[in-house]
């Protein structure tokens, strides 16, 4: 077992599964497989400035007899344990350094867990400070320590329990957070925050009774700590809101959280168990210099009421009503005030009375603390004390209106949505049917609550309703009708929803919708005074006039894009007039990163698409007429010429729709498109061309979209322009690398050749993961070998420079996929790229190509293991992939490449491995 790491593993697998493992233990101790150096340390992983942490294979030995131990209660040999646990923890290398293990670490504190319990001493539990301190994180230990150790000596008696106290005072050490935004919580807890909530909020209460004031003064000590700074000590309340169980507690605090319940749990459990000494020490809570403190004081007067309302009574005085006390002392009030005696009674209001000096002049100090004193008569109301609910009344008549929540200073709440909508769908059905709709709702006054929007909840009841019964709202389409601009955008709304409906029975509703609904939007769009009326300022998300005219444009996009819905000529001129004033009377677009998204949600860019979208239909109509559109489309160009024309460093809109419907346009007219590239592209306005760019991006691809747009260069000419970035950058390069894998574009093209430099290592990526990304069943025969190519000239490019071009190898690597088997020139590129392979989430992809290569290529497939391995140890082997590499390299004549392959993955403590090692040396020597 002193020969290797995997002697040593299989050495211990044996014993694990023996029916007396521990028999050994000494003689394993004796020859130094426990020793503290045996630790492994921290090795670098695959990724730069990454760690791989190697379980020790030692552990899983002492952890189990450990527990043999405690179960037959062996004192001798838990002696034994315990020597080893306090040798590894207190072990320091040459340069003084410990090793941080953090599964070590866990495996330390489970023996200390396991072992009787008389072999652990109190000052044992000060390896938890050791134990806490990994830098890769302690949640692990803080599970173990709670589980295996404080539930463990917490269910023991009173000697044992005590035991514990080292560790608690680890466990909730604070310490300065370098790192943390807020000036006013700079302290964190050395332990993992969620699992010392989880430790406290299990074991609190058994610490307080078992351990009494030691471990009370811990966890107070702490919670002053936290709360220490100037303001915060004085506003503890907005970081707990209440010292019990509370909706308005920030559950994610998980510090707050664990320090004051932890302390509240435990002084109740204290309490609980009669010690006269626990009532002296909450008197001294109650007049603590700590706001945090008194108010757990007080929380715990109140839960304890019967042992603590002595000491309660003599605190009764000015300062004990602290605002911050606001909400623990109001409770005790509202509960147990009747119980107080008349004496008692009295110096409460005596006390509340005293808050306000009469010295006081300033008028805002005076108003101040009356609302301060009226919060707390709030508490006395109705308590059958006459001079509480009188003065009550005085000062509410000072104060007006009470908050909702007045034992809270502030309170937090989140509502969805805006509230029901003051009409039902039925009343509104019901208006519409007796034409009353629109006086009823143009008078309509809503009375606004907090978080509630009725003129929004009506809005949407009634687009809800029009959509579902349309027919019975068509009589609103008149323009001589008053009516307010909120039930009109509803209307609109609701019937083109109804438009874009696929129901059964929808298509004869619809033609009535289309009849009525044209001319109306016509006429809206055409008349002046619309486009002059100022939009009243909304309130939330409640439709105003500016929410019309995208509705307007939308319904010729709509109808337009939906061939099962009739259109007359006259129709088609209607929706046409209808977006050509949309567009007109609208703004476009500001330059944005996300032009498409800009553009589609745009008033201007919703009519332009329209405009596109009839074009289209026109086009479709004349081919189903007459076999062609030469001539139906004509009315439309010198609309897009002028269009075009304005896309000077403005009309983003245009520019980006226009390069959406790109092979849509090739359709109407080829000639005439391919006539205005380089308006559609213009070179010397490069906002809009690259606002065309990521309009492209939504065009199908396909060779005669590439061909024409190669023939103008426009691809090369994009990459050379720091406008195109983004989404449409991207998508760009992807189309380069289909016309790559057709021949439209070569290694030595100027798009490609742009992208093998320095300055563009982003494209490149780009582009090589594109290729990497499609599968091999995708690709033709003609196709791999250019794939390949590709990878071979990226894989020198990036061999110039490893360390900066490492995505560009670790994409390359994946091109492995695309071969049947593996040449000689194929190992010119793959050998250089494998040590890179399992970065970029390529390990598992190598893997099964090596798996698929191996009985076809063994030598070269066990040279590239051996190089994919200098770089990757995996933490799990999926689907047995290596495994299965391993065995074909071995049962080919490459045993020894197998065999160091798996001396290499054996070191990350992987149990199939250590068994594949024993397999193949038991067939060796069989």
């Amino acid at each position: 077992m002193r020969q290797s790491d995997l002697h040593a593993a299989r050495g211990f697998d044996l014993l694990i599964n023996s029916d007396a493992p521990e028999a050994l233990f000494d003689e394993l101790n004796g020859a130094g497989l426990f020793d503290p150096d045996k630790n492994p340390r921290p090795q670098p992983a695959e990724q730069v400035g990454f760690f791989r942490i190697p379980p020790w294979v030692a552990l899983g030995y002492l952890t189990l007899v450990a527990k043999k131990a405690g179960g037959s209660n062996d004192v001798e040999l838990g002696e034994k344990l315990m020597s080893v646990v306090r040798r590894i923890t207190a072990y320091r290398d040459a340069s003084g350094q410990a090793i941080d293990n953090y599964h070590t670490y866990s495996a330390c504190a489970e023996i200390v867990g396991s072992v009787p319990m008389q072999c652990v001493r109190s000052e044992d539990l000060e390896m938890t400070e050791q134990w806490l301190s990994s830098r890769w994180g302690n949640d692990t230990v803080m599970t173990v320590l709670d589980k295996h150790i404080f539930q463990r000596f917490l269910a023991a008696d009173v000697s044992e329990s005590a035991k514990l106290l080292p560790a608690l005072r680890h466990c909730t050490e604070l310490r300065l957070d370098p790192s943390a935004v807020s000036e006013s919580r700079k302290l964190r807890p050395i332990a993992d925050e969620y699992w010392l909530e989880q430790l406290l909020a299990h074991n609190a209460a058994a610490l307080g009774s078992k351990c009494g004031q030691p471990c009370i003064d811990c966890l107070l000590d702490r919670l002053r700590s936290l709360f220490a700074d100037e303001y915060v000590s004085t506003h503890t309340w907005m970081f707990r809101a209440a010292i019990e169980n509370h909706g308005q507690n920030a559950k994610w605090d998980h510090v707050t959280n664990a320090f004051t319940e932890g302390s509240r749990d435990a002084l109740n459990a204290w309490i609980l168990t009669g010690d006269t000494s626990a009532v002296r020490y909450v008197e001294e809570m109650l007049t603590n210099d700590a706001q945090i403190i008194r108010r757990v004081g007080i929380n715990a007067v109140r839960e304890n009421w019967e042992a603590l309302s002595a000491s309660f009574y003599s605190t009764i005085e000015p300062r004990l009503f602290d605002i911050g006390h606001l909400h623990e002392l109001y409770l005790l009030l509202s509960e147990k005030f009747t119980s107080f005696s008349q004496p008692a009674q009295t110096r409460v209001l005596e006390a509340i009375g005293q808050l306000e000096d009469e010295s006081t002049t300033d008028e805002d100090e005076l108003k101040r603390i009356r609302y301060v004193q009226r919060n707390w008569l709030l508490a006395l109301e109705g308590k059958g004390n006459a001079v509480a609910d009188a003065d009550l009344a005085r000062l509410n008549a000072l104060c007006g209106p009470v908050r909702e929540h007045p034992d809270l200073l502030s309170y937090h709440t989140t509502k969805w949505g805006f509230g029901p909508s003051p009409f039902s769908k039925e009343e509104l059905l019901a208006f519409a049917r007796d034409q009353s709709l629109i006086t009823r709702l143009t008078a309509f006054i809503p009375e606004r609550t907090f978080g509630n929007s009725p003129l929004k909840s009506l809005n949407d009841a009634l687009v809800g309703v029009v959509s579902e019964y349309p027919l019975e709202f068509l009589w609103t389409l008149d323009t001589s009708l008053a009516i307010d601009r909120r039930t009109q955008y509803g209307i609109l709304a609701g019937l083109i929803q109804a438009l874009d409906t696929k129901k059964q029975g929808a298509a004869k509703e619809q033609l009535e919708i289309v009849a009525r609904l044209t001319p109306y939007a016509k006429a809206v769009a055409a008349d002046e005074s619309f486009w002059a009326e100022p939009a009243l300022q909304p309130e939330v998300l409640e439709p105003t006039k500016d929410w019309i005219p995208p509705k307007l444009a939308e319904l010729g996009k709509t109808l337009a894009a939906n061939d099962e819905i009739p259109l007359s000529d006259s129709q088609k001129v209607m929706l046409l007039e209808t977006s050509l004033s949309v567009l007109q009377h609208s703004d476009g677009i500001a330059l944005s990163d996300d032009p498409m998204t800009s553009a589609i949600n745009n008033t201007r860019g919703i009519s332009f698409e329209s405009l596109l979208q009839l074009l289209l239909r026109t086009c479709r109509d004349a081919d189903a007429a007459s076999g062609g559109h030469s001539t139906a489309w004509m009315p439309f160009a010198p609309i897009l010429e002028n269009e075009l024309r304005g896309c000077t460093g403005q009309s983003f809109e245009v520019s980006t729709l226009i390069g959406c419907y790109f092979a849509q346009l090739l359709y109407v007219d080829e000639g005439w498109t391919t006539s205005k590239l380089d308006q559609i592209f213009p070179q010397e306005h490069p906002e809009n061309f690259a606002c065309a760019i990521s309009g492209l991006s939504f065009t199908p691809v396909g060779a005669k979209v590439y061909e024409i747009l190669l023939s103008a260069n426009i691809p090369a000419r994009a990459l050379r322009m720091p406008q195109v970035k983004g989404s449409g950058r991207e998508r760009l390069i992807e189309r380069i690398a289909v016309a790559y894998s057709w021949d439209l574009e070569s290694l030595d093209s100027e798009a490609m050749e742009f992208m093998f430099q320095e300055s563009a290592l982003d494209d490149l990526s780009e582009l090589v993961s594109t290729v990497a990304r499609w599968s091999s069943s995708s690709l033709q025969e003609d196709q791999r070998p250019r794939a390949t190519a590709l990878a071979r000239k990226a894989v020198q490019f990036g061999m110039a420079s490893p360390s900066t071009r490492q995505k560009i190898l670790a994409e390359s690597a994946k091109f492995i996929d695309y071969l049947p088997r593996i040449s000689a020139e194929d190992m010119d590129w793959l050998l250089p790229a494998a040590p890179f392979a399992s970065s970029y989430h390529g390990a598992y992809g190598f893997a099964e190509s090596l798996d698929r290569l191996a009985a076809e290529s063994p030598e070269e497939t066990a040279q590239l293991l051996e190089a994919f391995l200098t770089q990757y140890q995996p933490g799990y082997d999926y689907q047995d992939r290596l495994q299965s590499v391993i065995r074909k390299l071995d049962s080919s004549g490459q045993r020894p490449v197998a065999l160091r392959a798996l001396d290499r993955l054996v070191r990350g403590g992987l149990r199939p491995f250590l068994e594949l090692y024993e397999e193949l040396v038991s067939r060796r020597l069989n």
